[in-house]
């Protein structure tokens, strides 16, 4: 099976891992609660959280993942918030009839699209609503029987559907927003769940069974299930993140419904549960809702990434990024412009000056970034001239793509830098700080998508003029020193390339400052001076949608393992020989 193919499986594999590690563990809890008396539930999950950063502690010292610093109190208060929600679902069940609290796990779905929309921009189809609704409808049937009022547990189950919809809501963003995998969130968060829950846990079950869970009379078999849980839960919090991730908040909440109609199955099958036709008209209902959401998903994704592949990328204007810093510096696209010194734009005028100074690999070489004399003595950018033809790449990259990617895409880039350019000019001289700060990001991403699109097309050369030949010389020998091999530095550079969140660029650079080989990813367009003045990109690879989707569709890594054999490494010793010395 071809690295595309085992890609394309990730996300079913995580969707699998959730379903299995979800029942095995509702199978276990199920005897361990029922047949053996255990009912603190919240001190057991407050376990299932233990074990599952210690694992991950373990995990972490084997090297199996990389610690990435996040934001502290965005991590304290995601664990936090999390522990809170899974002790008000169990004060929900507690204080609720059963049929009430499943129309609590009922209303997450709707509460969640009402804040995704509200509050994210994100928009749900019609179809994808109307899926939503009939898979509701099916679980309903199927779970929901007395529905009981009372008003305490109704404001407790509020609360519970808020917090749940809110943590969900987190998991997801906060993995895109930060760059980290399911794997890292959750050892980092993990603490602070386990944190709450083991102080409040206790309490909590006290309350709800009027039993001492430090007074329960631990045997044996009762150990053997407690051990067996947390040992499952270790599964099921892993792929509770990393659905969340690679999917949506609703999408996992379309999955937890999904397993409770196999819970249901399951406890009429083999443990001769009651059932009657209402239960199963429920779970084929909520399996069409199931399918259907499936299809419409998977159809507007492709529609979607189709569209985005063949738009031409815009001035930036929906950028997050803010204005980091200002400092004294040269203006941007002229060597005479005010000393205005905006971080960004001054990053962004270094890196074309160092690519238009390197006359000494200017030689066979017509793509370096042209700079074009304009009224008023402002001084413009053009689209450069590929050193081949369109086709020339082919069949690595299709000439079709090359040409949308060069004519389409990096003109837009271009086209956009030069009017923000020109609009700060206007800006500047008018003394509008307010625009000059509101331009920001239009500089940041076109003209990073221009100095990067440049160095790209230079990266790049026909086979049948050394396209795909490994470095030799100084920079191969550089390579086995910093990664242990050429073949260890393809690995590494195609890994990082496809866990890379989102669009960007993926990197092999020289440190000038620790004289050493780095692969570094950025977002978006932004350029490798972002990441350290002292970088200097040797190889930068696109892993924009619009650099593959229209041959690879959305199977990157394949993307990544081809382009390997149109790879110009002459050019990218010619810079390390220059930078090196």
């Amino acid at each position: 099976m071809g690295e595309g193919e085992r890609f394309q499986l990730g996300t079913v594999g995580a969707l699998t891992l959730s379903v299995v590690s979800s029942v095995s563990i509702v199978i276990c809890n199920k005897a361990l609660i029922s047949s053996l008396g255990f009912t603190f539930a919240t001190t057991l999950t407050s376990w299932h959280l233990l074990v599952t950063f210690c694992s991950l502690h373990v995990a972490l010292k084997m090297k199996f993942f990389e610690h990435k610093p996040l934001d502290q109190t965005t991590v304290t208060g995601f664990g936090i918030l999390n522990g809170i929600s899974i002790g008000l679902l169990n004060l929900s069940l507690g204080f609720n009839s059963v049929g009430f609290y499943q129309m609590t796990k009922l209303a997450i779905i709707p509460c969640t699209v009402l804040l995704e929309t509200l509050f994210l921009a994100k928009k749900f189809s019609r179809s994808i609503q109307i899926a939503l609704l009939i898979l509701l409808i099916g679980v309903g049937i199927a779970t929901v029987t007395d529905v009981q009022l009372n008003a305490l547990g109704s404001i407790l189950s509020l609360l519970a559907v808020i917090t749940t919809c809110v943590a969900q809501i987190m998991t997801n963003t906060i993995q895109k927003k930060f760059k980290v995998s399911s794997t890292q969130l959750l050892y980092q968060s993990c603490p602070y769940q386990s944190g709450t829950l083991l102080i409040t846990g206790p309490f909590l079950d006290w309350f709800l069974t009027n039993q001492n869970v430090f007074a329960f009379k631990y045997t044996n078999q009762v150990l053997v299930f407690i051990i067996m849980s947390c040992l499952i839960s270790v599964s099921v919090n892993f792929s509770t993140f990393l659905v969340i991730g690679k999917t949506s908040p609703v999408t996992y909440q379309v999955l937890g419904h999904l397993k409770t109609c196999l819970v249901l199955a399951f406890g009429y099958i083999l443990l001769h549960d009651p059932f009657d036709w209402r239960n199963i008209l429920g779970i084929f209902v909520a399996l069409a809702g199931m399918v259907l959401y499936s299809y419409f998903c998977t159809r507007e994704g492709q529609k979607k990434v189709a569209e985005e592949a063949t738009q031409p990328p815009q001035a930036g204007e929906g950028e997050s990024d803010p204005l980091v810093a200002v400092e004294t510096g040269s203006g941007v696209g002229t060597d005479s412009a005010p000393q205005i010194g905006p971080f960004i734009a001054s990053s962004i005028s270094m890196a074309l000056r160092s690519l238009v100074a390197r006359k000494a690999l200017r030689s066979g070489f017509q793509s370096e970034p042209r700079i074009l004399a304009r009224s008023r003595g402002l001084q413009t950018f053009s689209l450069p001239d590929l050193p081949y033809d369109y086709g020339a790449l082919e069949p690595a990259i299709s000439g079709e793509i090359m040409e949308l990617h060069h004519k389409k895409h990096h003109q837009a880039y271009v086209t956009n830098y030069n009017k923000a350019l020109e609009q700060l000019h206007d800006a500047i001289g008018k003394g509008d700080a307010t625009a000059v700060v509101k331009l920001q990001s239009a500089i940041k991403f076109n003209g990073g998508g221009h100095v990067n699109h440049s160095i790209f097309w230079k990266n790049l050369t026909p086979i049948s003029q050394g396209g795909g030949e490994s470095p030799h010389s100084n920079l191969g020998w550089a390579i086995d020193m910093s990664f242990g091999s050429f073949d260890a530095l393809v690995q590494k550079i195609n890994t990082e390339g496809a866990a890379l969140q989102g669009s960007g660029w993926v990197w092999l650079a020289l440190d000038k400052e620790l004289k050493k080989l780095v692969v570094e990813t950025t977002a978006n367009q932004d350029p490798l001076v972002t990441k350290g003045a002292s970088l200097v990109p040797l190889l930068g690879i696109d892993v924009w949608e619009h650099a593959y989707y229209l041959q690879y569709k959305n199977v990157r890594p394949e993307y990544l393992k081809n382009i390997w054999k149109v790879i110009n490494w002459k050019y990218a010793s010619e810079v390390y020989e220059k930078e090196s010395t």
